[in-house]
């Protein structure tokens, strides 16, 4: 299983990354001390663990397929799903996906007539 840093988890997000550390803070999963952005217990059970680089020091890193609860989230407000996260789960780009999305549209248009 790959593991991303919480800044390239918003990358294939598509969030900005300030956007995701603010809602893996409401969400518990981390939060902030001493200037530093900290695991919590409910944040390892999520998948979450520390990494180190000589460079960069200490950081979070994700399961690269994490799910974060909808129970956190407003209940009139459904989950979304992008062309990345389709189609990393169909082992397709998500330009080529984009693609597929836009046929489907067409088609849609030509069997309802213009519609």
């Amino acid at each position: 299983m790959e593991y991303l840093s919480t800044t390239s988890l918003a990358n294939e997000l598509e969030i900005p990354a300030n956007e995701l550390f603010s809602k893996l803070k409401k969400f518990g999963l981390i939060d902030r001390r001493n200037d530093k952005w900290v695991l919590t217990e409910l944040g390892k059970q999520k998948g979450g663990s520390i990494r180190s680089n000589p460079k960069y020091g200490e950081y979070i890193v994700w399961p690269e397929n994490i799910l974060f609860d909808t129970d956190h989230q407003s209940k009139d407000k459904p989950k979304l799903l992008n062309a990345t996260a389709v189609g990393k789960h169909f082992n397709i780009s998500n330009q080529r996906l984009n693609l597929i999305f836009q046929n489907l549209v067409g088609y849609r248009k030509i069997l309802l007539g213009g519609k």
